[in-house]
């Protein structure tokens, strides 16, 4: 999931999906059910996307 943050290139949003700790060690708080339904409508939006080409 780390890979999928907008820092990184991917969908996630800070905020929404999931929240930083207080330093840098800290561990991230994830949001599983908002990220499972963002990994869900972006592998609808790519099914739609292969289907219509």
């Amino acid at each position: 999931m780390k890979r999928l943050r907008e820092s990184h290139g991917g969908f996630l949003e800070q905020g929404v999906h999931y929240w930083l700790g207080h330093s840098s060690n800290a561990p991230i708080t994830w949001d599983i059910d908002a990220v499972q339904e963002a990994i869900a409508k972006r592998g609808m939006q790519v099914r739609a996307r292969r289907g219509a080409g």
